[in-house]
């Protein structure tokens, strides 16, 4: 025997007023709303977490800022042969550029390294826009800079596993010819 709903004629069912169903349909599509919202938030937040930086990448990135600091210091080091000024001026351009695409993947990324990372590598931009603006600019005032922005640099960068005593030649090369009234 099959259990059965009694049933209530017609008449005794409560009525709602088109007005009140019109009410609840609208608070159903707003819940409804509401929850797809709160649901894509979770989701939005869920994926924007940071990975952390592999070591093999930091170990890479490592390598090319040092890389690309000492293609610059090495071209400082001849700034007074011939064709020297155009050399630096390019070497601490292309350092920039290539400081701005390593940085990309660092600030993406959240961990310890990462952030060691991220203050070298801002530690070396500031340090090539000085040298930057003393290559361009005999009058520069970033030229009484550069000896604090380069001890900044270096610190940062020693912080680096495997960077320790890596970095030779400076700026003294730079500040002496500028200083000196070596012009274009």
């Amino acid at each position: 025997m099959l259990i059965s709903r009694p049933r209530l004629p017609v008449a005794q069912l409560p009525r709602i007023a088109a007005e009140q169903r019109l009410v609840v349909a609208r608070a159903l599509a707003v819940g409804a709303l509401a929850l797809l919202f709160t649901a894509s938030v979770a989701v939005l937040t869920a994926s924007s977490a940071r990975p952390a930086l592999d070591s093999a990448d930091a170990n890479f990135i490592t390598t090319r800022v040092v890389s690309l600091d000492q293609d610059v210091r090495a071209r400082l080091e001849h700034i007074t042969s011939a064709g020297g000024l155009a050399r630096a001026q390019r070497a601490t351009r292309d350092a920039l550029a290539g400081l701005n695409s390593l940085a990309r993947p660092v600030l993406a990324s959240s961990n310890a390294r990462s952030a060691r990372l991220a203050a070298a590598i801002a530690g070396e931009q500031r340090f090539l826009d000085a040298v930057g603006s003393a290559l361009m600019n005999p009058r520069s005032p970033m030229l009484a800079e550069l000896p604090a922005l380069d001890g900044a640099a270096r610190r940062t960068l020693a912080a680096l596993a495997g960077t320790a005593n890596g970095r030779e030649g400076g700026v003294g090369s730079l500040v002496r010819w500028r200083g000196g009234g070596g012009g274009l």
